[in-house]
């Protein structure tokens, strides 16, 4: 398989939780504005940095999920051994999901900074305080991309990964803000540690295969399930659509703590955003092949 496939095959399991993202972004910053002020809860002085801060934090749900299944959800899939029989080494295997996952994370954060640009309600016209989301964003999501692809590397199961990855990414945040506080620069600092990150998932990923004891594990619990009829359609869309209702979970569970009494206001529209997007992926992956 090479890695153009690779990517393609990418492509096809994250472009649902890509596009989920992104209209949530551009619904939250279309419209949710005006009903802020509606129910006064909030003036259009401060919409620019809770509403940037919003995108900033769906950009990096965006890039630990996709970041901590890349691996960890093959091995779940037990469609790893197959990557390893097609390709030629494991780093063949890392070069296509990181390719891939570049280009997500680079063209989510510039979408939603493109959006953030030319929204409506901020008539100010363009200014480096909206010019600085096209380095922040994607900065942003590449860092959490990178992040999640050490914690898939290092663990069995995709949700082990996210709850690692999650946990080493706060710390990395620690970090981050000591560096910059000592006189270094955002942006350099935060690229240095996203590419220590990517390496230590290179070298994890390359030398450090699950065994086949933990495979076996990871496979009987996942064969409990009964394929026949009715039960086993439930299972295949639960298993298609993990990746998807995950982002929901994480997105509203970060939302719901940052914006309090606020939530009540995006909760109409998140939902509807969340019920078209499902409604669309019913059939559109199997009509597709």
């Amino acid at each position: 398989m090479s890695i153009r496939a690779l990517m393609w095959k990418e492509y096809r399991e994250t472009r649902m939780i890509w596009l989920t993202i992104l209209i949530l972004g551009c619904a939250t910053l279309f419209i949710a504005p005006p009903i802020m002020e509606a129910f006064d809860l909030g003036t259009a002085s401060s919409h620019p940095h809770s509403l940037s801060g919003i995108l900033g934090v769906l950009c990096i749900t965006f890039g630990l999920i996709t970041g901590a299944v890349a691996f960890a959800g093959e091995r779940e899939n037990r469609t790893l051994d197959f990557l390893d029989v097609v390709t030629a080494s494991r780093r063949d295997i890392w070069m296509g999901k990181v390719l891939f996952g570049v280009s997500a994370s680079l063209s989510l954060g510039l979408g939603l900074a493109v959006a953030y640009t030319f929204t409506p309600w901020n008539a100010s016209g363009f200014h480096f305080q909206r010019f600085h989301l096209f380095f922040v964003l994607p900065t942003l999501t590449l860092g959490a991309y990178c992040w999640g692809l050490l914690g898939s590397a290092l663990f069995l199961t995709a949700m082990q990964a996210l709850a690692f990855s999650v946990l080493i990414y706060v710390v990395s945040a620690y970090l981050l803000g000591i560096l910059v506080s000592l006189g270094g620069a955002f942006l350099g600092s935060h690229l240095i540690l996203s590419i220590a990150a990517a390496l230590g998932s290179l070298l994890a990923f390359q030398k450090n295969p699950p065994t086949n004891a933990q495979s076996k594990s990871v496979q009987n619990r996942q064969t409990k399930q009964s394929h026949q009829g009715i039960r086993a359609l439930l299972w295949l869309a639960s298993r298609q659509q993990g990746g998807f209702r995950w982002t929901i979970l994480c997105v509203a569970l970060v939302l719901g703590l940052s914006l309090g009494n606020r939530g009540l206001v995006y909760w109409p529209l998140g939902t509807l955003a969340i019920g078209v997007a499902g409604g669309l992926s019913v059939w559109g992956g199997d009509q597709a092949g």
